[in-house]
């Protein structure tokens, strides 16, 4: 069978996998890293991640709560090179954008 990816990819905020009428890529892959990105509905990371946390810490779940603030209106994505903390619908299928999804070398790993 073919694996199917979404042809527009977008991240946002929340519970749902929805946000703005759009549909929210639940199979992440970082093209840098070559892993995985989780997406924690209802939370934001903390000020004190950086790198070394993530390169340490994911995919281990337990121990990436530690860094994370509960808050309804956000969902926590990261892999190990790069995380963000989403209230807002983010384009992700525009490299060449200018905005924050350029910082950001994740694609759709195919459902």
């Amino acid at each position: 069978s073919t694996t199917q990816k979404c042809s527009l990819v977008f991240l946002g905020g929340g519970s749902e996998d929805t946000f703005q009428g759009r549909s929210l890529c639940s199979r992440l892959r970082c093209t840098s890293c070559d892993f995985d990105v989780v997406r924690i509905r209802e939370h934001r990371w903390s000020a004190k991640v950086n790198y070394m946390f993530f390169r340490n810490n994911h995919p281990n779940m337990a121990r990436l709560k530690v860094n994370l603030v509960p808050d309804k209106e956000y969902s926590a994505y990261c892999c190990q090179c790069s995380w963000i903390s989403l209230n807002k619908l983010l384009n992700m299928s525009q490299p060449n954008d200018p905005s924050l999804a350029s910082k950001f070398r994740w694609c759709c790993g195919g459902h």
